[in-house]
């Protein structure tokens, strides 16, 4: 398959292309605040993974079967461990379906956020690539190690982590994952897109 970038779009690369391509998509708040949930999105998969051995295996009591089963299906299992046997079994059928929701949300932001970051990159969709994926294993290299600061027997540092994560990249996406203009574009096609429906409605 041939290139698809025309000869005009391309260049050699190297360290002054991607200071260049950094500083400007840098001016690009939108991108800016796009990679940087995307990081914090990643960051929360990695905490995750980090702590779930540790909290449905250390804590819960969950047997190796049972937590392979659970980590591949998503499905309970047989327990023996230190939480007392009358409230294994529901504190387990909580964990297990707030880490189902934790990680189900992850998915519908992984795909996405970096489909509207590297959309906004025009030329410089190398430079915002990289970046993408540097800024997002930076984050994820910082947070796995926090969700084991209250020790291997206790959940609460991986619970104060996803929730400041999770706080702060819901206070970024606030502002929007768009400019005011793409918005104000946005909002016209869909009336102009409603405006033809109620006509067509009306013949």
């Amino acid at each position: 398959m041939p290139e698809a970038l025309p000869a005009g779009g391309r260049h050699d690369g190297g360290l002054g292309v991607l200071v260049e391509g950094t500083a400007a998509l840098s001016k690009d708040r939108v991108f800016v605040r796009v990679i940087v949930i995307n990081a914090l999105v990643y960051a929360l998969l990695t905490a995750y993974l980090s702590a779930a051995p540790f909290i449905l295996q250390g804590i819960l009591g969950m047997a190796t079967a049972a937590y392979t089963a659970v980590f591949a299906v998503v499905c309970a299992g047989a327990l023996d461990g230190p939480v007392g046997a009358d409230s294994r079994a529901l504190l387990t059928a909580i964990t297990v379906s707030l880490f189902i929701a934790h990680v189900v949300g992850l998915g519908t932001c992984i795909g996405n956020l970096p489909a509207i970051a590297l959309g906004r990159t025009g030329r410089w969709a190398g430079t915002g690539s990289a970046l993408l994926g540097f800024v997002q294993f930076v984050f994820g290299g910082l947070a796995s190690p926090l969700v084991g600061l209250s020790g291997a027997t206790s959940g609460v540092a991986f619970g104060i982590v996803i929730v400041v994560l999770g706080a702060v990249a819901n206070a970024l996406a606030v502002f929007g994952l768009r400019d005011r203009g793409e918005r104000e574009r946005v909002k016209a096609e869909r009336a102009a897109a409603r405006s033809r429906r109620l006509g067509r409605d009306q013949l």
